[in-house]
């Protein structure tokens, strides 16, 4: 049916030409003759009805004469279809963008895992200040400058763990950036046997994670348990963010032991090594590398995370015991206060038993 004018709506973000055809369709009109009508070139009107021309203000009037469909209806769809290209068009440049951009950020930072992190969202002008403010830098073409300065002479590489730098330095620079968020009582060297307690304490319960980030939190020290990048071989980080003293994990195994030992040996590096220093370069830890071991100050925070997880006394006659089964280790975990994966964690690090035997000794993190 002809369109009437009560019926005229302002949804429609076709073409006008579509419609014209529609309507003359409809009316058994032929396009030759209409063209004739309004003294216009077939030619031009068939490009318009093709939507290789816009309708004017003045061909709207026309067709206003001529059909009895206002003026104003023309006109309006006309804008809209205008505008819906231009809005095309800008998506269409805005995601072109985005891919380049996309494609030379790749070659800079730990692009997958700021995906996975949230840390991206696929919003250009976002992205990339966040990216800035986490690699503090003025433009996003700094950081192959900041991943060159990245040496972290205290971060031992082996040839047995493949590291990435790029994703090494997108990790560490993030852990700062985050513990730049937190907020935290100021840090004292006092009060650190207590602390160990707690720890310990905590390490016994449920919700560990969480609870170790607030009781350090009350000690003035920020805790930071975040996933890595591929190719980052490191279980546990220390440093002083400038305000305080700063514990990141990475729960590269998800066990309770592994969790315990990599808190107290940064722990260690805290109250050891880094106290209230604020230049002091990070400690970054692939406890696995026996060779990044070897060091003094790796030496000492191993050595401060056995003897506070297990006291030395209390190791030893555990070792002159010579029964290192489940039931033994469960109650020797009882009377030291640990749980029983810790101490067969460290059995099995010493050598004394191996991991692959057989065990009912729990090891995940609750």
């Amino acid at each position: 049916m002809p369109i009437k004018r009560d019926q005229i709506t302002e949804n429609r973000l076709i073409h006008p030409g579509e419609i014209l055809a529609q309507e003359l369709k409809e009316r058994g009109i032929k396009q030759s003759e209409f063209a004739e009508e309004l003294l216009m070139a077939y030619s031009q009107l068939n490009e318009i009805i093709k939507g290789k021309r816009s309708i004017s203000a003045d061909l709207a009037i026309i067709l206003d004469a001529a059909l009895g469909i206002p003026a104003v209806f023309w006109t309006n769809l006309q804008a809209k279809y205008d505008l819906e290209v231009a809005l095309v068009k800008k998506t269409n440049l805005e995601k072109a963008d985005l891919i380049r951009w996309k494609k030379q950020i790749k070659q800079w930072i730990a692009f997958s895992y700021f995906k996975e992190e949230q840390v991206l969202i696929d919003l250009r002008e976002k992205d990339e200040q966040k990216i800035k403010e986490i690699f503090k830098v003025n433009q996003i073409e700094d950081i192959p400058k900041v991943i060159e300065a990245g040496n972290y002479s205290r971060f031992r590489k082996s040839e047995f763990f493949v590291t990435d730098p790029i994703n090494l330095t997108s990790w560490i620079k993030y852990i700062e950036y985050l513990s730049e968020k937190e907020q935290v009582r100021d840090f004292t060297l006092e009060n650190q046997n207590e602390l160990i307690l707690k720890l310990k304490k905590i390490l016994m319960g449920t919700h560990v994670v969480e609870k170790t980030r607030k009781q350090l939190a009350d000690f003035g020290i920020i805790f930071i348990y975040k996933g890595k990048p591929e190719k980052v071989p490191v279980d546990g980080m220390a440093f002083h963010n400038g305000k305080n003293p700063v514990i990141a994990l990475t729960g590269r195994y998800k066990r309770i032991d592994n969790f315990a030992f990599t808190l107290f040996h940064e722990l260690g590096h805290i109250y050891l090594h880094i106290k209230n220093k604020k230049n002091v370069e990070p400690f970054i830890d692939n406890l696995e590398n026996k060779q990044a071991q070897t060091g003094l100050e790796e030496a000492q925070a191993n050595e401060y995370a056995q003897k506070n997880l297990i006291p030395e006394d209390k190791w030893q006659k555990i070792k002159d015991s010579y029964h290192f089964d489940d039931v033994s280790i469960n109650r020797f975990a009882q009377e030291i206060g640990v749980p029983a994966a810790i101490i067969r964690g460290r059995l099995c690090n010493e050598y004394l038993v191996s991991y692959k035997a057989s065990t009912t000794i729990e090891y995940a993190i609750y």
